[in-house]
């Protein structure tokens, strides 16, 4: 049997079995990692150490061991979905531990920038990028002959 740990709060840890579906595992963590006077709809995921988030809310009745390694740190944080009607928003990830922008900085700044809404560019139409590809005499607008058919007359 393999245990997970999960980091939270003012740098606290707790062992967990992940041999059960996300829903339960994510109601233990609940239930011993956060104050009762919190919203109990709040929306909790798991991160390892180098921002990849679990995505257990989204599989929770799949086996949580499917998503997480054995004998490995897992930091608690809280996910906020925004709602709105076109989901451009991304959701905000929020880390629940105290202090948590000095004691894993690089986590902090990963987790924020997960949580920026993506800007799309412009792009070019492919009537554009076909044109920079073709011979400057094809872009002026001039026919140009196929190689081999000058002087031949078409019957």
């Amino acid at each position: 049997m393999t245990f997970i740990t999960v980091i939270y709060g003012d740098n606290e840890r707790r062992l967990f079995n992940p041999q059960c579906s996300s829903l339960v595992l994510l109601e233990s963590i609940r239930k011993h990692c956060i104050k009762e006077l919190e919203n109990e709809e709040l929306i909790l995921d798991l991160s390892d150490v180098e921002g990849n988030i679990k995505h257990l809310p989204d599989n929770l009745h799949t086996y949580a061991s499917g998503f997480l390694d054995g004998r490995k740190q897992y930091y608690l944080i809280k996910v906020t979905r925004h709602k709105n009607v076109d989901n451009q928003q991304p959701p905000q990830y929020t880390l629940m531990l105290e202090n948590g922008d000095k004691l894993c900085p690089e986590l902090t700044k990963h987790l924020q920038n997960l949580s920026k809404p993506v800007i799309r560019q412009r792009r070019e139409s492919q009537w554009t990028t076909l044109r920079k590809k073709l011979p400057k005499s094809m872009k002026s607008g001039e026919r140009v002959r196929p190689r081999g058919s000058a002087g031949k007359k078409h019957r």
